[in-house]
């Protein structure tokens, strides 16, 4: 008799401490595409004295990724577009002095499920050694949402609807008061480098801080992985994540340092100007924390979150008393003046509509 579980994650987290290696890294970095690529699709990188080559694809890849992925794999790094590939090394998967990766690449931010993919297309092939097999899954996975395992379990698992858990709740509470930090910085399109040694607990929190702020779109900031914190140089708004422990001494780099290993934002010299906190500032810090204590569900902490960035953004737009030529409202300096509020707050505003552009230079 078949046995259901609803609970992919559990399922193969069983399956797979029994397996007979362990996977050491997972990660995502965004690729150029130049093509349209397939939403998902998988690639076995095989490792022969120190040459790689792509020895399965599945259902298709274009040269541009190709030629990416053999060169990222063993080791992986980043570069910038709309394209996202997870990888799973495994560090015992050798055969004949070669060593393999299964890589899943999709055009979604979604760690934990494409995590999960990883998984179970790597455990199947771990068993088979057949690359056949894998689009039996795969195709599983597309059509029906349900994989069979060995034992005659089913897993269930929706793979348009599974997202995971975006963990903001964590990252506030982990942070506290000083969370209003990051979310300033996003708001405001600043610099952001944050630091961790562990490729998996960096990629959770990036997307934890991608979801503080959702009238910004991570695809046009968000660099999960990147190899120096130099390849930002010409960047003036990011959040990029790197697993350089230096990476702190190159200041001019970043506006925000974030270490994830010690809980401490570090503010760079030359932007402390942009954290001054207001009002605003203060009482939204003091309710992000008791959203941190909160009974409500990670998505209802999201909405919450975003209705204060609403309300604000709103404040702002209710200043503009200009039109521009595109029949846009705008808000120059003179307006925000008139209005003899506060320096610090004053500078905040002047700040926002930057970053909002409707403000008449």
């Amino acid at each position: 008799m078949k046995q259901k579980s609803g609970n992919a994650v559990d399922a193969m987290s069983r399956h797979s401490s029994n397996s007979e290696f362990q996977a050491i890294a997972v990660t995502f970095v965004r690729v150029t595409m130049l093509k349209k690529q397939n939403p998902v699709s998988f690639h076995i990188i095989e490792n022969e004295s120190k040459q790689n080559q792509m020895i399965w694809t599945y259902p298709t890849i274009s040269d541009e990724i190709k030629t990416f992925l053999l060169s990222r794999c063993f080791p992986v790094g980043s570069v910038t577009a709309e394209l996202f590939f997870y990888l799973r090394k495994k560090s015992q998967f050798h055969e004949n002095e070669r060593t393999k990766a299964l890589v899943v690449t999709g055009e979604d931010l979604a760690p934990a499920k494409y995590r999960i993919i990883c998984d179970i297309l790597t455990n199947k092939y771990v068993k088979t050694t057949n690359p056949v097999d894998l689009v039996k899954l795969y195709l599983n996975l597309i059509t029906s949402g349900t994989v069979y395992q060995e034992n005659g379990t089913e897993i269930a698992f929706n793979l348009k609807s599974y997202k995971g858990d975006a963990k903001v709740k964590g990252l506030l509470s982990d942070f506290g008061l000083e969370v209003i930090l990051l979310y300033n910085a996003i708001l405001l399109k600043k610099r952001i480098l944050v630091y961790h040694y562990d490729i998996q607990i960096l990629e959770q929190s990036l997307l934890a801080i991608t979801n503080l702020v959702l009238e910004r779109n991570p695809d046009e900031y968000l660099y999960p992985l990147i190899q120096s914190v130099h390849e930002m140089k010409d960047n003036s708004f990011y959040l990029a994540g790197t697993t350089e422990e230096y990476s702190l001494n190159h200041g001019a780099c970043y506006d925000l340092y974030v270490n994830l290993v010690s809980k401490e934002i570090i503010k760079s010299k030359e932007a402390k100007e942009f954290f001054v906190m207001t009002k605003i500032h203060k009482d939204l810090a003091h309710v992000l924390v008791q959203l941190s204590k909160s009974e409500l569900s990670e998505s209802e902490v999201i909405e919450e979150i975003t209705k204060k960035t609403n309300d604000i953004l709103k404040q702002l737009c209710s200043l503009a008393t200009h039109m521009s030529d595109n029949n846009r409202a705008t808000l120059s300096v003179q307006d925000l003046k008139a209005k003899k509020f506060n320096p610090d707050l004053e500078k905040f505003l002047y700040n926002l509509a930057v970053a909002q552009n409707i403000m008449s230079l």
